[in-house]
């Protein structure tokens, strides 16, 4: 099998964890500097100057335990996007859906992504947040979009047997399975980096930190 690497479009061997797995995997240039081999810098010095770091993903990645880590060793600001909703709503995530119902909540989620505003930031969106073209589009307006892949079977670990008690949007129903294949094309749309997260969160906010760097956005 081809390396990571070499699917991405690059000719040397990227960053792996401490389990030897990749790191990260950049889908696309999208506007980012091209990688430089590691050591190396970007073209004509330039570099990107990243204000947001915005984390998607599945629930039950950590997007929130990596993002105050990350916003920790970067000295950044921490927003999590679902205490956003919860503090809008005046009651929890899974209070919102039973009461309101799935389109209640995404009509709230969706108006709180299109409206933040916030510089120098690490954001933890919820794990639905990519179903709004929108609000995707302004985030990523002033910021960088870090996807924090996890392996399927990692999530279903960490998930209750209701998942309306953790807040997950979706069609009553619908399976963990079926939402993660729904979410994951988008995910992959809207990130400029994947990252592979694995326990120990603390451990993937360095992962973030060093591959930004890597590739020649500034912090």
């Amino acid at each position: 099998m081809a390396s990571t690497a070499a699917r991405a479009g690059f000719s040397w061997d990227l960053p792996v964890d401490k389990w030897g797995d990749p790191a990260i995997i950049i889908p696309t240039n999208r506007g980012l500097e091209v990688p430089p081999p590691p050591g190396g810098k970007p073209e004509n010095g330039s570099v990107r100057r990243v204000k947001n770091i915005i984390l998607i993903g599945m629930p039950g990645t950590g997007k929130s335990v990596v993002g105050r880590a990350l916003a920790e060793r970067l000295g950044y600001a921490f927003v999590d996007v679902d205490d956003l909703i919860a503090e809008d709503a005046g009651m929890s995530l899974a209070e919102l859906l039973r009461a309101g119902g799935l389109e209640a909540f995404l009509a709230v989620e969706d108006r709180i992504g299109r409206e933040l505003d916030r510089e120098n930031a690490v954001i933890a969106t919820g794990g639905s947040m990519v179903l709004s073209a929108e609000a995707m589009a302004h985030l990523k307006e002033n910021g960088v979009a870090v996807w924090l892949e996890t392996p399927f079977s990692q999530i279903t670990e960490r998930m209750p047997e209701d998942l309306t008690d953790r807040g997950i949007a979706a069609p009553s129903g619908m399976t963990l399975r079926e939402i993660y294949e729904q979410r994951a094309p988008l995910y992959a749309r809207y990130a400029d980096l994947i990252v592979a997260s694995r326990d120990g969160e603390d451990d993937t906010a360095r992962q973030v930190e060093e591959v930004m760097r890597t590739v020649g956005m500034g912090l």
